[in-house]
């Protein structure tokens, strides 16, 4: 697959690198990659708007199957488990490509034996043919509106998959979703001189922040 342009003109997103070549990430309050080797920038999901879409997602199937779920224990731990399904996602941008983990938590009834284990992946720029941004339209499941961005980055693996839904990443819910975006294009294209890497810049903005 030949590789697309990335869009640098969408209205209401700002540019994600300076005309230099080195990336301007958005101000990450997540410091789950703090201590990440080779990191160049950390994405917020945005956990307040994933946890309320998924908490009505959640709640109008258990009113369209009461008999399915009303025999165990898992309404009682409906909010507990989609506020722990959101909130473990991690996203950032290394050296080499994306860093996607979802952190160990729990399912179901919360017990430990039900817990889903920890999941780290990682695409690397080189394999990467394409990466988009979806943005929220229309609804789900009929009367539920859509309010997440998905980030979708394709390798040739998923392209050539027969199931339409399977991509490399599917990212749901990213704050900054063209800015992350625009930054995986210019980590492709190789804008980012190793010299003049985005993390100081970022962690420059958070201070600016916090003070």
């Amino acid at each position: 697959m030949e590789l697309g342009n990335p869009d640098q003109s969408h209205a209401g997103s700002s540019t994600a690198f300076t005309a230099s070549g080195d990336i301007v990430a958005p101000p990450a309050f997540d410091k789950y990659f703090s201590d990440e080797i080779g990191l160049i920038a950390t994405f917020d999901f945005d956990y307040d708007n994933m946890i309320s879409f998924e908490t009505k997602k959640a709640w109008l199937t258990v009113g369209l199957c009461p008999l399915l779920y009303a025999p165990c224990c898992t309404p009682c731990f409906l909010q507990a488990n989609v506020e722990g399904n959101q909130r473990n996602q991690h996203v950032c941008l290394t050296h080499d490509g994306i860093k996607k983990v979802n952190e160990k938590h729990r399912t179901l009834c919360g017990w430990s034996c039900t817990d889903e284990k920890k999941m780290t992946k990682m695409v690397h720029y080189f394999q990467i043919t394409d990466c988009d941004v979806q943005e929220p339209s229309g609804v789900t499941c009929g009367c539920i509106d859509n309010v997440l961005s998905r980030v979708i980055v394709d390798t040739a693996a998923s392209s050539q998959s027969k199931n339409t839904d399977y991509h490399a990443l599917d990212l749901k819910g990213l704050k900054y979703a063209f800015e992350f975006k625009l930054a995986v294009w210019a980590m492709k294209r190789g804008r980012v001189p190793q010299s003049q890497l985005a993390a100081p810049v970022q962690a420059e903005m958070n201070t600016q922040l916090q003070t």
